[in-house]
């Protein structure tokens, strides 16, 4: 990967995109890309469709981060302060943010939280949760994240697997 590339919001909506297919480098199309309208119109991002489905996502917790960073890698003299942002990202109607509390002095947070998405087109929706450690007089600190396609997610549950997510610290 290039330098300059980093890993930036666009480079995880395309993990999650890809994730769903095994990062084989192909992702069909949903149906209503691929198909013309009534009138001959094609899909248009910004029309006010109607919600067809609610996620609900809940955040219980987080770990690995004591394991994956020195204990002094985010605070010098105590754990840290971690929150979450977590977000959906599609057709503009879609894009919503939430942020969890934070949790003080805890390399294990345990948020419990839920937190409702209204969906116009879940068909494009993909699910990020972004990892921070909170910080009073600086930038607050990446700690990890990943992204999902609310397809995906469904059809792990519907599977019976775990609903635990395993967040990213690259």
């Amino acid at each position: 990967m290039c330098p300059a590339q980093g890993y930036g919001r666009s480079l995880w909506l395309m993990h999650g995109m890809f994730r769903a297919n095994g990062g084989c480098g192909y992702v069909k199309k949903p149906d209503l890309l691929l198909r013309a309208g009534s009138n001959n119109e094609v899909f248009n991002p910004t029309t006010n469709f109607p919600v067809k489905t609610t996620l609900k996502v809940t955040l219980y917790m987080g770990d690995g981060w004591d394991k994956d960073f020195d204990q002094t890698h985010f605070d010098t003299y105590s754990p840290p302060d971690f929150y979450a942002k977590v977000g959906v990202a599609g057709v503009p109607a879609d894009e919503v943010k939430h942020k969890t509390k934070t949790m003080d002095d805890n390399w294990i947070p345990s948020w419990d939280e839920q937190f409702e998405f209204p969906l116009t087109v879940p068909e494009l929706a993909l699910l990020r949760i972004k990892v921070l450690d909170y910080n009073l007089s600086d930038k607050d600190e990446f700690a990890g994240q990943t992204c999902l396609h609310v397809a995906e997610l469904r059809q792990v549950l519907e599977m019976g697997a775990s609903p635990a997510l395993q967040v990213s610290s690259q």
